[in-house]
């Protein structure tokens, strides 16, 4: 791709459109973060971007288990934006169950990056694929760093579990 073709497209760039309730954010402070994310600062030009989501699996989390970590570890390749987390509970034979006995806690080596400042129920920060949790701003994960995310499960039940942190790759220097 030709510098002129990159410089036409650095002038037409505008943050990607995101759910409804980020409708209407052009001039306001989340399209100003996400600028300040997807367009290369020394350049001014966009950076490559694409959907992506990390995961984490407890197949299966123990019954009654205290502080189980999952680590998920962002590619060195590029930063990643965090928009909705989204999990599944089952039972091990497979059945949909309430989460509400679950506890999780977000942190990530990332810089001042951690989602909470405490352990919170599932359902405070997990939604379903059909209802996710949509952070009200995204969460900025550098390149090669670490997210440890820690289940404690207060039921005598074993259950299967599944996250995902669902956003989009930012990856750096020039595309193409």
């Amino acid at each position: 791709m030709s510098r002129n073709t990159m410089e036409r497209m650095a002038s037409q760039f505008s943050p990607p459109a995101l759910q409804p309730f980020h409708q209407g954010v052009q001039g306001s402070i989340l399209a100003s973060l996400l600028t300040q994310q997807l367009i290369d600062p020394e350049t001014g030009l966009p950076r490559a971007v694409n959907a992506f989501s990390y995961g984490a699996a407890w197949v299966p989390l123990a019954a009654s288990s205290t502080g189980d970590p999952r680590s998920i570890q962002i590619s060195a390749t590029h930063d990643f934006l965090v928009f909705s987390l989204t999990g599944t509970v089952r039972d091990v034979a497979g059945a949909l169950l309430a989460a509400e006995s679950l506890t999780i806690d977000v942190q990530s080596d990332a810089g001042n990056t951690n989602l909470t400042d405490r352990v919170q129920d599932w359902t405070n920060l997990v939604g379903s694929a059909r209802d996710p949790f949509w952070l009200p701003v995204p969460l900025f994960l550098r390149a090669g760093s670490t997210t440890i995310v820690t289940l404690t499960n207060n039921v005598a039940t074993a259950s299967n579990v599944r996250l995902a942190l669902n956003g989009c790759k930012v990856f750096f220097g020039e595309i193409g």
